[in-house]
């Protein structure tokens, strides 16, 4: 009996263990995605200070840890953990070689690590493998970017300013007439999970389209018109074109309800969308000209002084850009591949697009690869791949489809045979 009492107790604290490991997890993206923008309460730890949303991407690896859960292994032929963990130590390497390159200080070199903390936390998930019940950590995402996106709403039906301690106060961008969501490129994902996966979330989809729709994001929208586009061509059933007709309404009469009820979105809609439809000027005379061609500028200067072998130090900025008559001096840009190889080098670079062909063929589900697929080709024009919360969302949803309870911690177990 005594015996059987303690089997009991030796079964019972892992549980719990386990348990108060996801109830953390799951809270803790809560917290961190819960919130409209990524520009929140600052959190200081020690010289550097943090915001919420960095705050968060360290929790997560490090609660997942917590668990320590036993998996068998998944029958793929792929080798994540070690790409993962080469990725994390290429960026790491590199930021202390700029100490004897380029004579940084220690202090630059964490605060440089700050910049890819979505992705490195990322990384950090992938090399341990989730511990954490993708069902649950899939659902807390849902919930808080569901959140994210009914505060958006609300507050731009109703011109509310949230309090400062919660929400900054350019939450609803009313002069530029857009809102501003840091989760809009989940709308990427809740789309295809919609036309592709047997489990429907309409309103979480509807959601996200509705709240992208008024940040109008001309890369994300351009991206979602190219998913409807193929998921027509593909399979054009009954159900399907349903669904695609549902998609292309709501952020339509969204758009309608808005630039009719605001004169300064209809400005907009009109200089950023309608001239190029009507013809009036070209993608490259509206996106590109006095704007991305600094850009791109940048980088092949840099590029050409061979600043893509270990990227920049902290200090060096790749573009200038001039905004209400002051020069500002940026050191990010918005194409992921180039924020990459301009600040951490080739290699990580090279690794990173190796993981991304590995996480596209290990992975079956076909939800899973247009979703990537779409960020890749969004984060041309957006950073949806580096240091934006898309590449936690697309993360997430990787462990989401591709593991059952039972096999999802392992990532190098070679086909049976």
């Amino acid at each position: 009996m005594i015996r059987h009492q303690l089997q009991e107790t030796a079964t019972t604290i892992p549980q719990a263990r386990h348990s108060a490991a996801d109830f953390l997890f799951c809270t803790t993206i809560l917290l961190t995605f819960s919130l409209p923008t990524n520009a929140t309460t600052p959190i200081p730890l020690g010289p550097i200070t943090f915001e919420l949303r960095e705050f968060g991407y360290l929790l997560l690896p490090t609660i997942n840890l917590l668990s320590r859960r036993s998996f068998q292994s998944p029958q793929t032929g792929t080798c994540i953990r070690p790409i993962a963990l080469a990725i994390i130590s290429a960026i790491i390497g590199t930021e202390l070689l700029k100490i004897i390159v380029y004579h940084s200080s220690l202090i630059d070199c964490v605060r440089s690590l700050r910049t890819p903390l979505p992705l490195l936390s990322c990384l950090l998930l992938f090399s341990t493998g989730l511990r954490i019940s993708p069902q649950k950590t899939w659902k807390a995402l849902s919930a808080s970017v569901g959140i994210s996106f009914l505060l958006s709403l609300i507050q731009f039906a109703t011109g509310a300013k949230t309090p400062d301690i919660l929400l900054p106060s350019d939450t609803t961008d009313i002069d530029y007439g857009r809102i501003v969501n840091a989760n809009a490129s989940f709308s990427i994902i809740a789309l295809t999970a919609l036309l592709y996966s047997a489990k429907k979330q309409y309103l979480l989809t509807l959601l996200s389209l509705a709240t992208v729709a008024l940040t109008f994001s001309r890369t994300y929208l351009a991206t979602i018109s190219l998913a409807l586009i193929y998921a027509g061509m593909r399979t054009p059933t009954p159900n399907r074109l349903f669904k695609i007709a549902l998609v292309v309404t709501t952020p339509t009469l969204v758009s309608i309800i808005a630039v009719t009820s605001s004169e300064t979105i209809a400005n907009q809609v009109e200089r950023r969308i309608v001239s190029i439809i009507i013809q009036e000027q070209t993608i490259q005379g509206s996106a590109i000209d006095g704007n991305r061609d600094i850009i791109y500028n940048g980088i092949l200067d840099k590029l050409k002084e061979g600043k893509w072998f270990i990227g920049l130090p902290f200090e060096e900025h790749i573009f200038e850009r001039e905004e209400f008559n002051a020069v500002t001096k940026l050191r990010i840009t918005d194409t992921s591949a180039a924020n990459i190889v301009l600040l951490h080098g080739i290699l990580p670079l090279t690794l990173y697009a190796l993981l991304l062909g590995l996480l596209f063929s290990s992975s079956k589900s076909a939800e899973f690869r247009v979703a990537l697929t779409l960020l890749t080709i969004a984060s041309l024009n957006i950073d949806s791949l580096y240091r934006h919360n898309s590449v936690f969302f697309i993360s997430a949803y990787y462990f989401y489809v591709k593991f059952k309870p039972s096999t999802r911690n392992a990532f190098c177990q070679k086909p049976a045979t």
